[in-house]
């Protein structure tokens, strides 16, 4: 880009934030041209787990987007989508703006971590025995799992690799809502909600092979197969 005075002095390249001065034959005169840079475009950055979201304001101009060192945007619109993405990965973007000239000034740089995607089954869990003041727990173990959680009463009662749990110091005949959910890559499933009730107290304790001998000889062998898989209390 170049700028002429009506008498033909040459003129200097224009640059940012550089004073053009144009010479003259009869009198000297100067003019002082700049191409504003924001210092600030509000370079925003959102991640999931398959995509990377970008925008800025619109600055009027073209722009670039670099990733880690490889151009991966030109254009002249002020937001993109980077679907060509990896989860657990630190991704570095710049930001690029189009000068007159045709080149482009880095103008801001973000870092985005993509996550990982959240486990997509819940965990199975069965309540194995129900006391006056213990209900205990068991449920299958799941591949790649960090580790699994109990919540009881909003707060955590047990994280850990064990696959059983036991609530103890519980009322007699009260029920309780129990949230089971394990954690893959740091990412926690969707919760499995159980509730129980416990026994009366000093009645007998209740278990999953108990209740199978007595559904063996209360219920009918047409509808067996049937509630039993009703009671299974699989979430």
């Amino acid at each position: 880009m170049h700028t002429e005075n009506k008498i033909g002095a040459k003129s200097k390249a224009i640059s940012i934030n550089q004073e053009v001065k144009e010479g003259s034959k009869n009198k000297g005169t100067s003019a002082e041209t700049e191409i504003k840079v924001p210092v600030n475009a509000n370079f925003k950055l959102q991640a999931s787990s398959t995509k990377v979201e970008l925008s800025w304001d619109n600055l009027q101009s073209g722009y670039k987007l670099v990733r880690s060192g490889k151009e991966v945007y030109t254009g002249r619109t002020n937001h993109y989508t980077d679907s060509d993405i990896e989860p657990g990965k630190v991704l570095s973007y710049q930001l690029h703006m189009e000068l007159p000239d045709g080149s482009y000034k880095k103008i801001q740089e973000g870092k985005v971590s993509v996550p990982y995607p959240a486990p997509q089954l819940k965990l199975n869990t069965v309540v194995d025995r129900i006391g006056d003041n213990f209900a205990d727990f068991s449920w299958t173990k799941m591949s790649g799992a960090d580790s699994y959680i109990v919540y009881q009463g909003g707060g955590v009662a047990y994280q850990g690799q064990q696959t059983t749990f036991v609530s103890t110091n519980l009322n007699p005949n009260s029920t309780y809502d129990f949230e089971f959910a394990y954690k893959q890559n740091g990412i926690e499933s969707e919760r499995t909600t159980i509730q129980v009730t416990t026994t009366s107290k000093g009645a007998p304790l209740f278990s999953r092979r108990e209740r199978r001998i007595r559904l063996r000889t209360l219920i009918k062998p047409s509808i067996k197969i049937k509630l039993s898989g009703l009671l299974k209390m699989v979430s």
